[in-house]
């Protein structure tokens, strides 16, 4: 059978199945399977093997229950990374790419002015001191790695990290950096900031000039030393719940802050996420998803946290849901950041906030 002929026989079986843009998918799974150019499938129209027949019946067989096209080719492109997923990680969207592009120019402005470049106002020796230290990056919820990986790909000169609380998606995070030689990025997993303490001190990346104050039974040689692992456990986890995480008891000056802190957090409100498609529902990870009964539970965690993480004149950059941009303004204001700027994305819904943390 000719490539175009089983074209239009993907196209047909489809169509019943509700799949928008059933012509394009169909092109896109031959052209998966024979790992050819647009260009080559309609101008050559090759002979399919009964191999590769096999192959394209089985993608289809996928398709038509729902599955994502993203997790039957094992990848979406996503700023010219070839970004892996799968089930158990979030697909990479256009809004997203939006918010890497937007994050990218934010930081091209920041470094132009530790450079001494891009501002009438000089700079202080310390505002100078600070900004030519390592830039440093923090991605939220980063799952698949997309964002962390992009911003990480243009600036090989910062450091990049980014957290998930699901060991699935960091695993995938971790296959994105090696497939795309990406060296200048970490992924841990972790609840929102909850790890930082433990990866930094275990990894030795707080500054030398910290003196960590006694945790338990543990001093700054006893972290380094110790197999246990104190700053990953959770409150709950810990018997005298009395007693701060190590970074809590730091000042902001001794802990290790960020230039910027980005995340496209879960935001589709609990009652909401049964009626979107079934590629959605029924197959990407609810976790990546939920952002609670209004979609909201992970600014209010994030936003207040965020600027103990922030160093002075840093950044914070958030997806939001469509209706929720009022909402995530007040929370910035009300938390003490400034500047917050709402963007649009390319269907004209307001889909990105930033806010600087001045203090």
């Amino acid at each position: 059978m000719k490539a175009l002929e089983k074209l239009l026989d993907i196209s047909e079986k489809l169509k019943p199945v509700s799949i928008g843009y059933a012509e394009k998918e169909s092109e896109l799974l031959i052209r998966h399977e024979l790992q050819i150019s647009a260009l080559e499938l309609f101008r050559d129209n090759p002979e399919l093997k009964t191999r590769q027949l096999e192959n394209i019946g089985a993608f289809l067989n996928r398709r038509i229950t729902r599955e994502p096209f993203q997790y039957i080719t094992g990848y979406e492109e996503f700023m010219d990374l070839k970004i892996v997923v799968g089930p158990g990680v979030l697909i990479p969207r256009p809004e997203t790419e939006l918010m890497a592009e937007q994050a990218i120019k934010a930081l091209r402005s920041i470094r132009l002015v530790s450079e001494g470049q891009g501002s009438s106002s000089p700079c202080t020796q310390a505002q100078k001191t600070e900004l030519n230290s390592s830039f440093k990056i923090l991605d939220l919820c980063t799952g698949s790695g997309c964002l962390a990986l992009a911003i990480a790909k243009e600036f090989p000169d910062f450091e990049v990290y980014g957290t998930d609380i699901s060991e699935t998606a960091i695993e995938y995070a971790h296959r994105n950096a090696e497939s795309n030689k990406i060296a200048n990025v970490e992924f841990i997993a972790g609840d929102l900031f909850e790890p930082l303490p433990e990866f930094f001190t275990i990894t030795n990346k707080l500054t030398s000039n910290v003196s960590f104050p006694l945790v338990g039974n543990l001093s700054e040689e006893g972290l380094r030393t110790s197999p246990m692992r104190i700053f990953a456990r959770s409150r709950s986890d810990r018997s005298d719940k009395s007693r701060p995480y190590a970074h809590e008891l730091l000042s902001k000056s001794q802990l290790l802050t960020f230039d910027l802190i980005i995340s496209n957090p879960p935001y589709i409100k609990t009652d909401d996420i049964k009626n979107l498609q079934p590629e959605i529902k029924d197959w990407e990870p609810a976790i990546a998803l939920d952002g609670g009964k209004d979609g909201m539970d992970f600014y209010r965690k994030l936003i207040p946290k965020a600027a103990h993480f922030l160093k002075k004149d840093g950044l914070i950059m958030l997806e939001i849901g469509e209706g929720q941009a009022r909402d995530v303004s007040d929370m910035l204001e009300n938390s003490g950041y400034e500047m917050i700027d709402v963007i649009t994305d390319y269907a004209g819904i307001e889909r990105i906030i930033k806010a600087k943390w001045t203090r």
